[in-house]
This record gives C-alpha cells, sequence and structure tokens, in this order.
C-alpha cells in the first residue's frame, strides 16, 4: 500500500509502468477536466484499465474488503472525500474469487485493520497483498457523500520489481 498526493502518484508510480509513463501527461490534466466528459467511461490501455466514476460514500457496516491477485489498484480522488480501509491480506480465505473480474470479496474483519482519510487531490496504490475497502463515509458515518474518483487497474507483474524500491 501507497498514498499520497497525486502529484507524488504521478512522480512516483508512473514511472513503474509503461501504460502509466505513456499516461502521466493525461493524469496530470485530468483535475482540469470537467469530471462530467469522464464519467464512468473506461479506458483499455495496453496493460490494464482506466475509469472514471463517482458514487456516494457508505456506512462501513455495510460493505465488504475485496482483494485481487493480478492487478494492483491505483484509486485518485477527484472530488470529495472518503476513508479507505486497508488490511494485509495473509492467509485469508478467497474461496470466492472470481478469476474473470480478479476479485475475491471478503467478510469484514477487524485485526491489523487501518484505514487512511482519502480527498481531493490524493492517491492510494494497492497490491494484491492489501485487502481493501474503499468509499466509506467519513463523519458522520451515516451520511453519505459524493466521490469522483479514477482507478487505474495496474498488472502486478508489469511493476513488481521496481515496487520493491518503495517498499510497496
Amino acid at each position: 500500500m501507497y498514498f499520497d498526493t497525486i502529484d507524488g502518484i504521478i512522480n512516483n508510480i508512473c514511472p513503474l509502468n509503461s501504460d502509466l509513463r505513456a499516461f502521466k501527461d493525461v493524469l496530470l490534466d485530468v483535475c482540469r477536466i470537467p469530471f462530467e466528459d469522464m464519467m464512468f467511461k473506461k479506458y483499455d490501455l495496453k496493460t490494464g484499465r482506466l475509469s472514471f466514476s463517482q458514487y456516494l460514500t457508505k456506512s462501513k457496516k455495510s460493505e465488504k474488503y475485496e482483494s485481487h491477485r493480478e492487478f494492483c489498484d491505483l484509486h485518485m480522488l477527484l472530488y470529495g472525500e472518503e476513508l479507505f480501509y486497508y488490511s494485509r491480506l495473509e492467509d485469508r480465505n478467497q474461496d470466492n474469487y472470481d478469476s474473470e473480474k480478479d476479485i475475491s470479496l471478503l467478510l469484514n474483519f477487524y485485526d491489523n485493520e487501518n484505514f487512511v482519510k482519502l480527498y481531493n487531490g490524493m492517491g492510494i496504490l494497492v497490491t494484491p497483498w492489501d485487502a481493501h475497502m474503499p468509499g466509506i463515509s467519513v463523519m458522520p458515518p451515516q451520511k453519505s457523500y459524493l466521490v469522483k474518483k479514477l482507478v487505474i487497474k495496474i498488472p502486478w507483474h508489469t511493476i513488481a520489481e521496481e515496487a520493491g524500491s518503495l517498499g510497496i
């Protein structure tokens, strides 16, 4: 897991993957493009996928952790704020793994659980060994907040060697 400002992610994560290097200028412009022009679009990259979405945050009680085996998720918050929970996956049961979507949904667990508060201009990279639960309401937890986000799916094998130098 690695989190930083969007500029920090562009400078530290983009060099690790050829698609991200190619999209660096686009990512720098993302905050200047009206979100409505990008919303719900998905872009297939040579080695991953870039998608824009918006949603209302939810209570932690109503959500589940997710994990992936093949892809890292790079979440970039373009508007709003959310709590982003994460925990080391370790040997958790992943019997419900869907290989087509590269996702396992996990029951909530609380040991070694952490969170970061993401707000406009922040991003987080989660790896295959990070269970994560994005989109959780900040305060009060009963209230929903609008979030606009860019998510990039990056094949782990394309950044694995270089990621070690960042401690990811």
